[in-house]
């Protein structure tokens, strides 16, 4: 795999994970809502129901499920970022390594990049090959050089 597309298949799954998240946090909330403000009255009275009505336990196994799911994704999110940003803090330039981040990490467009670090669009571009060939220029060093430090080599 390439650094470029090591670099894209991190940003898909920090922005596909991200997303699962806030679905997951909007879902959390709904089935909250649902929790709090259902209410039990018992009655002799006969009472006709939807069918759509979850029982309270249904509604807190969910609640729960889903608070492990969404911990689960957080730290996924958290591993991920933190593992790309180590490799990408090995590049040596500083600016290369910070425009890497705010893309592929901090989810900017390359046109927000290129307005936070006051470069043009095209200086991006050419700063961002450059840094991809860096970190690729990184990885094949750190394999080559120290195979035991990277648990991505294969074993021989």
């Amino acid at each position: 795999m390439t650094a470029r597309e090591y670099l894209d298949q991190v940003l898909y799954l920090i922005r596909e994970t991200e997303h699962r998240i806030r679905v997951g946090a909007i879902l959390l909330a709904h089935l909250r809502r649902c929790a709090t403000s259902t209410t039990m009255e018992l009655r002799e009275d006969p009472v006709m129901s939807s069918g759509n009505l979850q029982s309270m336990e249904d509604i807190i196994a969910s609640i729960v499920d889903l608070e492990r799911d969404l911990k689960a994704k957080k730290a996924l999110l958290i591993r991920v970022k933190a593992k790309a940003g180590e490799k990408i803090d090995r590049i040596p330039d500083e600016t290369q390594a910070k425009l890497l981040r705010m893309h592929y990490l901090d989810g900017k467009t390359w046109k927000s990049v290129a307005e936070k670090l006051d470069f043009s669009e095209t200086h991006v571009q050419v700063l961002r090959r450059r840094a991809i060939e860096a970190l690729a220029n990184s990885e094949r060093r750190r394999s080559v050089c120290c195979p035991a430090l990277n648990p991505d080599a294969p074993t021989p």
